[in-house]
């Protein structure tokens, strides 16, 4: 088990305040190593386009494929915004 999957599978409910505290620093500090998969700073309609694609398991293609019409941000998936008019 990956470090990021340990980590992720923990239930902030149950845990005390000192081990939230350490779970936190631990996923901040993964996120500073993680180069391309974590970038320091995403745009709104990337950050959704990065959601849509951890969603779809990584694969670009099931994005647009992607059949959860129920998702608020499925208009948004393939990047742009449908209620502006552009892309980007």
């Amino acid at each position: 088990m990956s470090n990021r999957t340990r980590l992720a599978s923990f239930d902030p409910t149950k845990m005390g305040e000192t081990d939230l505290q350490t779970v936190t620093d631990a996923m901040y500090a993964l996120m500073g190593q993680g180069g391309e998969k974590y970038p320091s700073k995403l745009g709104r309609c990337d950050a959704i386009r990065q959601h849509c694609i951890d969603c779809a398991g990584g694969e670009l293609s099931e994005v647009r494929r992607c059949e959860a019409i129920s998702c608020s941000l499925w208009p948004f998936r393939l990047g742009g915004d449908p209620y502006r008019g552009g892309s980007k």
